[in-house]
């Protein structure tokens, strides 16, 4: 890990501007998180010992973070009206809140999917 960084370091310092190549920032992996909710075929891999996870809903989530921004967590309407039904006090409480994002076409889905950003509020500090 830390001869990667340093590599990393090394290239970004190669093409970054003069003022910007004295202090570099590692901030680590940038992640895309798509959530859909629904039925999914699970079992145990014969190779691995761990839980392998099929379905529609697998697609649709992974397609649903195909969109996602980095550094950000999307989902689909229905499972963010599934999470306020379920854990509206708890939301709330963690200061996590969504923006509507619209409809959007994922490959592999025939119907456009309404997308919401879920993030936590200005205040909340990690």
């Amino acid at each position: 890990p830390h001869q990667v960084q340093q590599a990393a370091e090394q290239q970004q310092q190669q093409h970054a501007p003069p003022a910007v190549r004295q202090h570099i920032l590692f901030r680590g992996p940038r992640v895309k998180v798509g959530i859909a909710t629904g039925q999914v075929l699970a079992d145990v891999s014969q190779v691995t010992g761990r839980m392998h996870y099929r379905g529609k809903v697998m697609n649709r989530a992974a397609r649903i973070a195909a969109k996602a921004n980095s550094s950000t967590v999307w989902c689909s309407s229905s499972s963010w009206d599934l999470a306020e039904r379920v854990n509206l006090d708890l939301l709330a409480s963690m200061g996590i809140h969504a923006e509507p994002l619209g409809l959007f076409h994922l490959k592999g889905v025939q119907e456009p999917v309404e997308l919401v950003h879920c993030m936590l509020d200005d205040d909340v500090r990690l």
